[in-house]
């Protein structure tokens, strides 16, 4: 999955990768030309699979002991990843880089033609190093025919506002106090909030406004309140370090768009269910004020402390974090189902941190597709060993049909 710009809105495109060329089968290890402490290594492939390009090759610098980083640049897109793979036949070579300096993973692409390059990152003294580069030409699946409510994929054809609907121009917040009420056909310029129950959100946009303090597009975090979000698109004009997407909980969100955003969904209460939808191109900025100016920690579902989650065949990326981040910041968190989703990226996809709370209960990981665009190489799903043995995890796979397991750690 990934995604092309149109207009003013972002289209994703599920993507069959076509090589053209020949690719040159080498691992590319015979004496290099570098400067002393220069990494170096080299790009020895990329392959077509379904959803993206693959990428294999290696890396190492000599004057660190730690892994390499890579970075490829796949047309103007750009991931790191890390060079920390078993690679024996680098080891054959180089005897003194060891064994575990090679990099694999799979990296969605947008519909045409574009250069993949790869290049050797330094930290310190010396220079970054090319491993080289390809071109591939990335087709349009066709696959994403299916309305996102009979099992297609969701993306921008069948989330968010549906096309033809007339919206009218909301300046300002809305906070909404009656129980029953229904919000349609509207484009909101500001923040709407929830203190009602049985509130209906559809056929509308919400764009934000300007903000120095924590908001979210749509807030739902009254006791007693509870909100259906349906065929609307959450984002914000500008992109900000302080709004998130949606916020609270008794939220249910089907057939949404959320993205610029810094979390998609962040959640705090129980009773939260997230269908049909499509979560991406998280907002990441490098000196975020929440993080004492470091970087920002943008998850695309984000779970501090409730019950009864229901994630179903959502299209699910873009985040820096992670695509699922359980943190028990607030208390526990169990009863949690993540289903028939296509959902990828982060330093790993879902990540279990159990805040000193013990582990997680109920949480069960079924029929999933995920992508190997990782900051750790294909790491679908880490938790601690407390929380891995007591998750129910079955029918997960990567994009190319390996089987996607726990991570440990």
């Amino acid at each position: 999955m990934s995604f092309l710009p149109t207009g003013n809105r972002l289209v994703r495109t599920t993507a069959t990768v076509l090589l053209t060329g020949a690719l040159v089968a080498t691992t590319g290890m015979a004496a290099q030309a570098r400067e002393v402490g220069d990494p170096f290594g080299h790009l020895d492939s990329a392959t077509a699979v379904e959803g993206g390009v693959q990428v294999r090759g290696w890396a190492w610098d000599p004057s660190r002991s730690d892994a390499t980083s890579v970075r490829l640049e796949i047309g103007s897109s750009t991931t790191t990843l890390v060079a920390d793979e078993k690679r024996s036949d680098v080891a054959d070579v180089h005897p003194s880089a060891g064994t575990n300096r090679g990099f694999e993973a799979t990296v969605q692409a947008p519909a045409g033609t574009h250069e993949v390059c790869a290049t050797a990152v330094n930290e310190g003294w010396g220079s970054d190093k090319a491993l080289g580069c390809t071109t591939v030409t990335v087709a349009g699946s066709g696959s994403d025919d299916q309305s996102a409510g009979q099992g297609g994929k969701p993306g921008a054809h069948n989330t968010g506002v549906p096309a033809g609907t007339d919206l009218t121009v909301h300046e300002g917040d809305l906070t909404i106090t009656e129980d029953g009420t229904v919000v349609e056909g509207l484009d909101v310029r500001g923040f709407i909030t929830v203190r009602a129950k049985d509130v209906v959100i559809r056929d509308s946009i919400v764009r934000g406004r300007d903000t120095d303090s924590y908001k979210g597009l749509v807030v739902a975090d009254t006791d007693g309140g509870s909100v259906t979000i349906e065929d609307t698109e959450l984002a914000p004009t500008t992109a900000s370090p302080w709004i998130d997407g949606i916020r609270g909980w008794n939220i249910t969100a089907r057939r949404v768009n959320v993205h610029d955003v810094i979390d998609a969904v962040h959640i705090y209460g129980p009773n939260v269910t997230i269908e049909d939808s499509w979560l991406h191109d998280n907002a990441h900025f490098a000196k975020d004020p929440n993080w004492n100016g470091g970087p920002s920690h943008d998850d695309s579902i984000q779970i501090q402390e409730g019950s009864r989650y229901r994630f179903r065949n959502n299209t699910i990326s873009g985040a820096t974090g992670a695509a699922v981040q359980f943190t028990q910041d607030r208390g526990r968190v169990s009863d949690v189902v993540i289903d028939g989703n296509w959902i990828g990226g982060g330093g790993c996809t879902i990540n279990f941190s159990e805040g000193g709370r013990g582990p997680f209960t109920g949480v069960a990981i079924t029929n999933n597709t995920f992508g190997r665009d990782t900051a750790h190489a294909s790491c679908a799903i880490i938790a601690p060993d407390s929380t891995a043995k007591r998750l129910t995890v079955s029918g997960n796979v990567f994009t190319d049909g390996v089987a996607a397991r726990v991570r440990t750690g």
